[in-house]
């Protein structure tokens, strides 16, 4: 009887995608302190653009925000929920929404006490980052961060992907690539998942 060889185990990354997460506020749209309102969004131009060609890359795209003017009292969750929704539909006409939105509403120095809290979500701590690894089945290796804040960049860090600064202030920024904007990051991101995949 003739011996049949067991397979070598499938590489664990093989169904995963690679993903892009963006922070919103200075990323996406102009960073206007607390946008909490669809009435104060503006769009970066070029985002909308840059997120399609992620796409037809075969990069998924989610945002990951922290809100703290929940926590202040500016704005509920509901307003956060509405003004994604918003940029969503914004970026959609001129390119491509992302896939998810997740955002911290919590601040450890927060006016409502419900969300007066040191949390595991709130940036530079990794949750965000995690639960959109976990949603959307994302290979880690192949996974980028792009912001415009030092939260941002030691967020991604800690928790072991890729980083992109964009920005005015990005050049201060400890992160693996500094970029003017996220249509300019994209050739980076493509180029590195491209060698790590």
């Amino acid at each position: 009887m003739r011996e049949m060889l067991a397979r070598p185990p499938a590489d664990p990354r093989a169904h995963r995608r690679p993903g892009v997460l963006v922070d919103r506020d200075g990323v996406l749209n102009e960073d206007l302190s607390f946008v909490g309102t669809r009435a104060r969004l503006r769009p970066i131009a070029g985002a909308g653009e840059a997120i399609a060609r992620l796409h037809r890359a075969g990069f998924a795209v989610a945002v990951i925000t922290n809100q703290s003017g929940v926590a202040r009292g500016y704005f509920d969750e509901a307003a956060v929920v509405a003004t994604n929704v918003t940029l969503g539909e914004l970026l959609g006409r001129v390119g491509d929404p992302p896939d998810a939105f997740y955002f911290c509403p919590h601040h450890p120095e927060g006016a409502v006490a419900a969300y007066r809290t040191v949390c595991a979500c709130r940036k530079p701590g990794t949750g965000l980052v995690e639960r959109a690894i976990g949603d959307l089945d994302l290979d880690r290796v192949r996974t980028v961060l792009v912001g415009h804040a030092a939260s941002d960049i030691e967020c991604g860090r800690a928790a072991g992907i890729a980083t992109i600064a964009v920005g005015g202030g990005a050049a201060g920024l400890r992160a693996d690539h500094v970029a003017a904007s996220l249509a300019e990051a994209v050739d980076w991101i493509v180029a590195r998942v491209g060698a790590a995949g």
